[in-house]
């Protein structure tokens, strides 16, 4: 008998009362960072537009000040999405951060997804689309043209005074979201 890679599984089911906390919505920042509060919400659908009631989205929110984000709470939060496919997060407004080309990254955070029947995770970024020095950001460029709009979160108003950015993540079909590889 020859021993050979185990072959992939899909993920999931995903057990929300063990993997989500509603604490964990809410992206810190450093203790020493100074950085506006906004929201980000949006919906994970599918390939017929609706939303997956069992995805599991987890964002991360580099930061300047401690670009190693360990996952100790800081700079990132976990949502289980609703029975619509909806999630929501309250964090500290992302910053420009290093890049290894002389450009600087525009502000983003980095979004992951898990949901029934994807194999691996899924990775994509979020950009506030006013930022201006979104156009010029060295990963986005490398993005076909085409395609850049499914990575920019929409600004949608306020919640408590604070600004709501929509990002939709489209898990296939017309309008598919933009996924790195890891």
């Amino acid at each position: 008998m020859t021993a050979g890679a185990t072959p992939s599984q899909t993920l999931g089911p995903f057990f929300t009362d063990a993997l989500v906390d509603p604490g964990l919505a809410r992206a810190t920042a450093s203790p020493d960072a100074e950085a506006e509060p906004m929201r980000l919400e949006g919906r994970v659908l599918d390939a017929d537009g609706s939303g997956v009631d069992d995805a599991l989205v987890e964002l991360w929110r580099a930061d300047p000040d401690h670009p190693d984000v360990t996952g100790d709470g800081h700079g990132w939060a976990r949502s289980a999405t609703d029975a619509e496919g909806g999630y929501r997060f309250w964090l500290p407004r992302p910053r420009p951060l290093p890049h290894p080309s002389a450009r600087e990254q525009a502000p983003h955070v980095v979004v992951l997804v898990l949901a029934r029947g994807i194999l691996d995770v899924l990775l994509t970024r979020a950009y506030p689309v006013e930022e201006p020095t979104v156009p010029d950001d060295p990963v986005l460029r490398r993005v076909p043209a085409e395609r850049r709009g499914t990575l920019l979160a929409v600004r949608d108003g306020e919640v408590d005074d604070v600004p709501r950015y929509r990002f939709d993540v489209r898990l296939q079909g017309p309008g598919e979201t933009v996924f790195f590889a890891l």
